[in-house]
């Protein structure tokens, strides 16, 4: 199998470390807010390689963080005036209901949280070797103590001078050069903490997902990936605090999902051009949802428009009506030919095309063959239960309430009583509660 490794900048021939176990790093959710379809991108990407990587022989482990702790959260948490946990809790069950619809394979989701004594423990190794110092309380790594050792850049492999223009901006006093990043932040008036050797406070972003990779992991793993927009300054930053750390080397393959953009722009809550994957479970079969974030290679920026989903939805149909009912045997020189395919760098465009060209087939051992392999491969023949179709008729309720139709969402809500089911509407949006 061939994949591509950012850290060579080519593809090169993948296999585990111990020849029968592919351990996998993931960089999930911030819990600060719901996941839209830029996340469910990344994750359905890692989620079809891990299944081919089963269906190959090798047995999986993928570790996915969740952030639970950070600027954002608590931000998020001032806002609504909730208290931090409750607001990573909402997120991360709202995440868990996501990957259950999307038929995500369970995977290992630690929190930050969890893992303070191990940041603690890596910090302090950091200092101990040299590569960090301690000003009023803050911990920063210093990249201009690791150069005398290391290389910093690596991944991205920007000189030094475009790595400083790019570095994210933390305004402190106590921080001695741009490129340097907290790796433990001083404890700020109202904000969460917890103790260290340098007082109260809390992890920097990047030194959790070192900790928690080598802790679950191992030292190296064989794959990391993440969005591309995690390669500078996230994933470079992870790889210099880990050698700071350790002196060990941290992943094998560094792999990297492109964007989903909308009019050419990445699809972010920040320019409000988000599409939250929960809405989208409402409107369309998973599998559509699948289809359409597997249509282009996973390594390019994919462009998302409203119309998409209805369009991958006739083609998840068209799929569905050839093969659903289908019976017969595994036609063996087809699956090889169809799995090459995906063993090239996982060409998932690719691999479509041949899949819609077959179900042309009159050979029912053909379409039985791309039924059982797309199976595998996280997509449902089952039909759409009855959740979807509740959450549907909710869905044109609530659009009926923003247009002020009140009697059509009120002829919803008595027709929904009538079926046993509540309808409850909070400051959070329109929840039910069945029976």
């Amino acid at each position: 199998m061939k994949l591509y490794n950012t850290l060579y900048g080519k593809k090169e021939d993948f296999e585990p470390l111990d020849g029968k176990t592919v351990r996998v790093y993931v960089c999930g959710m911030t819990l600060q807010d719901s996941p839209h379809l830029g996340h469910l991108r990344v994750f359905t990407v890692f989620d079809t390689l891990y299944r081919l990587f089963r269906i190959l022989g090798w047995e999986v482990k993928a570790v996915q963080n969740f952030t639970d702790i950070d600027d954002k959260i608590i931000k998020k948490s001032e806002e609504e005036g909730i208290d931090w946990r409750v607001i990573t809790e909402r997120y991360e069950v709202e995440y868990r209901d996501v990957a259950r619809k999307m038929n995500f394979l369970p995977i290992y989701h630690p929190r930050a949280t969890q893992h303070i004594q191990e940041i603690i423990e890596m910090i302090n190794s950091i200092i101990q070797r040299g590569y960090a110092y301690v000003r009023d309380g803050n911990v920063w790594f210093s990249v201009k103590k690791f150069l005398k050792d290391y290389d910093y850049g690596v991944l991205s492999k920007m000189p030094l001078e475009e790595l400083h223009a790019g570095a994210r901006v933390e305004v402190d006093p106590t921080k001695e050069d741009p490129l340097d990043f907290a790796l433990w932040k001083a404890k700020k008036e109202g904000e969460p903490y917890w103790e260290s050797p340098w007082g109260k406070g809390r992890p920097g972003w990047h030194i959790e997902c070192s900790a928690m990779a080598s802790t679950h992991l191992g030292l190296p793993f064989d794959i990391h990936g993440g969005g591309r927009d995690l390669i500078f300054p996230h994933h470079e930053n992870e790889i210099a605090q880990t050698k700071g750390a350790t002196g060990k080397d941290f992943a094998r393959f560094w792999i990297h999902v492109g964007l989903l953009t909308v009019s050419g722009e990445k699809m972010s809550k920040s320019l409000k051009n988000y599409f939250l994957a929960r809405e989208a479970l409402a409107d369309f079969h998973p599998s559509a949802i699948r289809l359409m974030l597997l249509s282009g290679h996973y390594r390019n920026d994919l462009e998302f428009y409203p119309e998409k989903l209805k369009e991958f939805s006739k083609s998840w149909a068209r799929i569905y009506e050839s093969l659903s009912n289908v019976e017969g045997e595994i036609v063996s020189a087809l699956w090889e030919e169809l799995l090459e395919i995906l063993k090239d760098d996982l060409d998932t465009p690719e691999f479509f095309a041949q899949i819609f060209k077959n179900l042309e087939s009159k050979d029912k051992n053909v379409l039985y063959t791309l039924r059982v392999l797309l199976e595998k491969l996280g997509f449902s023949f089952e039909k759409e239960g009855e959740e979807i179709v509740l959450r549907r008729l909710i869905s044109i309720r609530e659009m009926a309430r923003k247009e002020r139709n009140y009697e059509l969402a009120d002829k919803i809500r008595e027709v929904l009583k009538l079926a046993g089911v509540e309808i409850m509407d909070t400051p959070e949006g329109t929840k039910f509660r069945i029976g």
